[in-house]
Formats: structure tokens, C-alpha cells, sequence
């Protein structure tokens, strides 16, 4: 007789999507990646600052390359 598991009794996030590009960070890693808290990005994200997200389903991510010219912009003139 077959084991049946019950929905309940499996966990909700049982199993990991991960976009097949890999120039997407989610909000966690693209936190360390430029230095600030993912709650930082998560405040700037709804407040329609920082760097643009994309929504994948109910997941938030960044490209690299939107991190690096929002970072580029960030510069203060006249410092190393």
C-alpha cells in the first residue's frame, strides 16, 4: 500500500525555484553584493528608490548589471 503525505505536513517551501539566469540575484545576495541590508532593499523597493527590481512569481531580483549602474550612480565626485 502506497505512503500517502499529507499537504499540510510538507513544508511551504519544499522546494527552490531558482531563475536559469544567473545574472539574477535574489534580495539576500544582492544585498551583500552592493553592502546594505536586504530590509534596505525591501524599504527602497517599495519606496521607489535603489536599484530597480524584477518579480519573478512572489520572488524579488536584481541583475547585476542594473546593481552596478545603480551603484556607478552612488559615486560621491572628488573621492576614491
Amino acid at each position: 500500500m502506497p505512503v500517502v503525505i499529507c499537504p499540510k505536513a510538507r513544508s511551504r517551501k519544499s522546494y527552490s525555484y531558482r531563475p536559469a539566469n544567473p545574472n539574477l540575484l535574489n534580495r539576500t545576495e544582492a544585498a551583500a553584493y552592493i553592502g546594505v541590508s536586504p530590509g534596505s532593499l525591501a524599504h527602497w523597493s517599495r519606496s521607489c528608490r535603489g536599484p530597480r527590481p524584477r518579480r519573478i512569481g512572489r520572488s524579488t531580483y536584481y541583475l547585476i548589471s542594473d546593481l552596478d549602474a545603480w551603484m556607478d550612480t552612488r559615486v560621491v565626485p572628488g573621492r576614491i
